[in-house]
């Protein structure tokens, strides 16, 4: 959640940090935010699932679904933003979740 916060918060004092001026389009502007929003919301739908995870089966799949998701953007910024360290740490975080599901997975059932 915290990453798609810095993302939302970042996106008024992105092009200014280029070396020459960058005209920002609705595009580039549009697609900014919208990686924020879903680093956001995959956040909210982890924490809360986190909560509820040992009630229903559905959730433990709904909750794997958004590991997925993080990972795939993960790596994703990893290979597409070599340059930018969020995307380093947000590769970390999806690696993280990832084997903290699968720790959660492979418990036995009486824990």
């Amino acid at each position: 959640m915290l990453l798609g916060s810095i993302h939302l918060a970042a996106t008024p004092l992105v092009f200014a940090l280029f070396k020459t001026p960058a005209e920002p389009d609705l595009s580039s502007i549009y697609m900014f935010v919208m990686v924020g929003v879903a680093v956001l919301f995959a956040g909210w739908l982890q924490y809360y699932l986190v909560s509820i995870l040992s009630k229903e089966t559905v959730f433990v799949r709904i909750y794997t679904a958004s590991v997925i998701f993080v990972g795939i953007m993960g790596i994703g910024a990893a290979i597409m933003l070599t340059k930018n360290p969020f995307a380093y740490i947000s590769l970390i975080v999806a690696i993280t979740e990832v084997i903290a599901l699968r720790a959660y997975l492979n418990k036995p059932a009486n824990e």
